[in-house]
């Protein structure tokens, strides 16, 4: 199972997705979820996985994005 969490600017917890898989579409949908309920984010700090990095590229390209 894998793990997806979105934390704001002040550290609270916005929303957890536990998955069985850890893939492009699973990574894609997080986001957007995130994004239709909360609005797109102006930066995004993220692991280095690479379908983390699709899923940004697919959502948003005005968004600033970068790795921890």
């Amino acid at each position: 199972s894998y793990l997806n969490q979105d934390i704001d600017t002040d550290g609270y917890t916005l929303d957890i997705w536990l998955r069985m898989q850890h893939d492009n579409h699973s990574a894609y949908m997080f986001i957007k979820h995130l994004a239709k309920q909360f609005g797109k984010p102006q930066i995004v700090i993220t692991n280095q996985k690479p379908s983390t990095k699709v899923a940004m590229t697919l959502e948003s390209s005005q968004t600033k994005y970068r790795t921890s």
